[in-house]
């Protein structure tokens, strides 16, 4: 703790330092939450503090996926950032690598199951969630889409491709490797194969458990742009696993959504998107600034109406 967070003080400063935060977190949290056990130990009392991160190791190492994907909703402590303590934000990227890498590990113990036990709809939910926690990982794209042919959902496979091209398109000026593109082609191809369906919509599998909330519409300031994106990282993760609610990762929406668009979406163009994940809800909303005061409102829509 005293190098990641005061690099800059010697021993006698820094540990005076560590002693002042501790006060606050005791006159804060309570006198039993935070112990010390003599001058060089500090932790939270597991009996006193539930940690999502704490519950999602234990699930990971008893071997319950299920509920440790339910835990994971999205990076740890996203969206912190402490100046000025550099050794605690190399620590934070890295355990926030580790919590992702282990939770898509888990999605795809869970696929590799189903598919063994011949229950082709699980493998591919969980194939494709293992890709959404690295959706820059080509190799795993390569992987899910060989899944998606053998559990004979090629239409999703060639949804996911498509949706990953556009992505990788509008962000980095880049496409599919060769390998990649000679998987497809070959899953199009094949003879006796299903080709894609005209419409996302027509071909996914909608879960109604699953839900897509798309950015706010912001109407008022440009300064207040940033806040159409934020709801969606702000609902997804306060929404996911509510009432068995499972949110679509926010970073993989918002990157497949066409050109970025962050506002004026249709029901219709939403409902669309939203089907390539297979979400069967979706929740679109507005922020209005009006008289110094912001207003917000949303709308949740399920697969017919």
């Amino acid at each position: 703790l005293l190098a990641m967070f005061w690099p800059e003080l010697d021993e006698a400063h820094a540990r005076a330092a560590l002693r002042r935060s501790l006060y606050y977190l005791r006159t804060a949290l309570g006198p039993d939450v935070i112990q010390s056990r003599g001058e060089d130990e500090v932790s939270a009392a597991p009996e006193e503090v539930w940690c999502d991160a704490v519950a999602l190791a234990e699930a990971l190492q008893s071997g319950e996926l299920e509920r440790a994907l339910e835990l994971y909703r999205g990076d740890l402590l996203e969206g912190l950032h402490v100046s000025g303590a550099p050794a605690f934000q190399d620590w934070l990227d890295r355990e926030r690598g580790r919590a992702r890498e282990a939770a898509a590990r888990a999605a795809w113990s869970l696929a590799n199951a189903a598919e063994q036990s011949r229950q082709p709809g699980a493998a591919s939910r969980w194939g494709q969630r293992g890709f959404e926690l690295t959706p820059d990982d080509e190799d795993v794209l390569r992987r899910l889409l060989a899944l998606l042919d053998r559990v004979d959902d090629r239409s999703a496979a060639l949804r996911v491709y498509e949706d990953y091209a556009r992505r990788i398109t509008l962000e980095y000026d880049l496409e599919p490797e060769a390998d990649t593109r000679a998987v497809v082609e070959a899953i199009r191809t094949r003879p006796g194969r299903a080709q894609p369906a005209a419409s996302p919509r027509a071909s996914a599998p909608l879960d109604a458990g699953v839900l897509a909330v798309f950015p706010f519409d912001i109407r008022g300031s440009e300064r207040l742009a940033y806040l159409g994106e934020g709801m969606v990282h702000l609902l997804s993760t306060t929404l996911d696993s509510i009432a068995e609610i499972r949110v679509v990762d926010p970073r993989a929406l918002l990157a497949a959504l066409p050109e970025r668009r962050t506002g004026h979406l249709q029901v219709e163009q939403a409902r669309e998107m939203a089907a390539t994940f297979g979400a069967g809800l979706l929740l679109l909303g507005s922020i209005v600034e009006a008289g110094g005061r912001l207003q917000a409102g949303a709308t949740l829509y399920g697969p017919s109406g």
